[in-house]
């Protein structure tokens, strides 16, 4: 499983997800959390979704968009949204289901109405359901996050600077 290049670990964890009453689980790695999302968005429509960032203690929020904004914001982004370790993003679909980019490399999805539906965005990208998986959070193991940087300088900042020309507050 290839981690994201926010985190410095020793530890070991298995790629997967396991099934909860209204959540589904999963240690994503990191080359497939596009697709993930990808997988999400066709499953619910084409509009109003809405777009959640947590940047340490900070909290972003932009409403109303497209599937293909998402989607065209993803493409240019992706490298810092995924790979930065200090923050977190959820996308809201209009029927109430949330995905979550959580913290390592946790994603999950929740639902309030059949989250097993789910399964198959994780199952095209080759992942088993596992009744017994281990997160990276919920271990006593050191994990040290920081703040990914690309080459070109571009940081988690650089894009709440270029969602908020998009109207996020």
């Amino acid at each position: 499983m290839e981690y994201i290049k926010g985190i410095e670990t020793d530890a070991i964890i298995k790629e997967g997800y396991e099934i909860e009453p209204t959540c589904i689980r999963a240690n994503v790695s990191a080359n497939k959390m596009l697709s993930v999302i990808q997988h999400f968005l066709e499953m619910n429509g084409e509009e109003n979704y809405d777009f959640a960032l947590h940047v340490s203690l900070e909290h972003y929020h932009l409403s109303g968009m497209y599937k293909a904004m998402l989607l065209a914001m993803f493409e240019h982004m992706e490298d810092v949204l995924v790979n930065d370790g200090m923050s977190t993003f959820a996308i809201t679909a209009a029927n109430g289901d949330v995905l979550t980019k959580d913290l390592y490399n946790e994603m999950h999805v929740t639902s309030s109405k059949i989250v097993k539906r789910y399964k198959k965005i994780f199952e095209k990208e080759n992942m088993k359901r596992h009744d017994d998986l281990e997160f990276l959070k919920d271990q006593d193991l050191e994990v040290k996050t920081k703040r990914y940087v690309m080459d070109d300088g571009t940081d988690i900042y650089a894009v709440v600077g270029a969602l908020k020309m998009l109207g996020m507050k």
